[in-house]
């Protein structure tokens, strides 16, 4: 579908692609760079592009399109949404979503997608107090003969995987493994980037592992050129002018008519048997602040490792990735969708990753490398 503010037949093959040269999108940038969920909107404007979302949702979110997310639940929710806009005349954005955005995710099973400018939130689930410490650290701890290794990892962001002392932490790892018994304490662990991980764990793997899910993308012309990316940099273009105007035309694929979409099948990969097989044991310490990379990183310490899971069940946004926004044309409402899901073994978004053993989530890592023994044989 072709709608106010993207790319014609003219400029592009695929639809829902941003036009960064519309006068409408970019008076609608500058306001949506100011916008709080107090600022005002009009209530007819939202109804219009409720009605445009019903068809980007179709067209473009991931899960329906490989079967993994149902069209008409979230058909249902839309509608419930269009009824309430039209009842009530909002005039805030925070009243005009309200937690229609959590009704979506829920429909969807996938927390990527995302409504801005709502104070709405999904009800947090148990987790640790956030504990101030390295990004990354390691120790030992003692109980009478025996003894496990702690390693505490407390963010996955880029810039944090980035740092010295992660790279020296994995750079260490040797140490780590030198011990029978290892606690890895994820908790409150997010961000984008469970690299550090898998360089830290998978020369340890002791069989093959399953190193890369399979899983599908939407991709753009010959190249194959990941769909988020166009919008994405439209997006900060007309947001935020000073900061991004000149990576938009430095593209590597710039739209053209004849530009088809693809939604790409990737196969999983599995990994040999690492160089220096480890035999011990692990326990992965997990909670509701657990998220994202620090999901994909409980799985991959499963998968490579055989780890146990102990704590509380995880945030649940780890199927879904590489998210595109879309602004619609007649309120400027914004949404984001994800243009990449990879195939788990069952559903984690929204529902989050259950732990092989529910324990106190707010349980010490020393207590819990102390219990090892105990913790290890419940979680079986």
């Amino acid at each position: 579908m072709r709608a106010d503010g993207y790319l014609d037949v003219d400029r592009s093959g695929v639809d829902w692609l941003l036009d960064p040269d519309s006068p409408q999108l970019r008076l609608l940038g500058k306001e949506i760079s100011e916008r709080t969920p107090a600022s005002s909107c009009d209530p007819a404007g939202v109804l219009d592009d409720l009605g445009l979302l019903r068809v980007l949702l179709r067209e473009r979110h991931m899960g329906i399109a490989v079967g993994r997310s149902s069209a008409f639940d979230v058909e249902d929710v839309v509608e419930a949404w269009t009824r309430r806009v039209h009842d009530r005349r909002p005039v805030t954005w925070d009243a005009a979503v309200g937690d229609a955005v959590i009704q979506l995710q829920e429909a969807l099973g996938d927390r990527r997608t995302q409504v801005l400018h709502t104070s709405s939130r999904p009800v947090p689930r148990p987790s640790q107090a956030p504990d101030a410490g390295p990004v990354w650290e390691a120790r030992d701890v003692r109980s009478g003969r025996a003894a496990a290794r702690v390693v505490r990892v407390r963010a996955l962001t880029e810039a944090a995987s980035a740092s010295r002392d992660v790279a020296a932490a994995v750079a260490a790892a040797d140490a780590d493994f030198a011990f029978e018994r290892i606690v890895v304490d994820l908790r409150g662990a997010m961000g984008g980037d469970d690299g550090p991980v898998r360089s830290w764990a998978e020369g340890r793997a002791a069989a093959p592992w399953p190193a890369v899910r399979g899983g599908s993308r939407w991709a753009v012309g010959p190249g194959r050129t990941a769909l988020n990316v166009w919008n994405y940099l439209v997006f900060e273009a007309v947001t935020r002018p000073d900061r991004a105007a000149a990576a938009l035309g430095a593209q590597e694929h710039q739209p053209r008519p004849d530009d088809t979409l693809h939604l790409v099948f990737d196969e999983p990969v599995d990994a040999p048997a690492g160089p220096q097989p480890w035999a011990g044991r692990m326990l992965v310490l997990v909670d509701g602040a657990t998220a994202s990379a620090g999901e994909s990183s409980a799985l991959l310490l499963r998968d490579c490792l055989g780890a146990r899971l102990v704590g509380g069940r995880t945030y649940g946004v780890v199927e879904y990735g590489a998210w595109a926004p879309y602004v619609l044309p007649a309120s400027g409402l914004v949404v984001t969708l994800p243009t990449e899901w990879s195939e788990v073994a069952e559903p984690t978004d929204v529902v989050g990753i259950k732990p092989d053993l529910e324990i106190d989530v707010t349980m010490a890592v020393d207590d819990v490398a102390r219990a090892f023994d105990d913790l290890w044989a419940a979680a079986a």
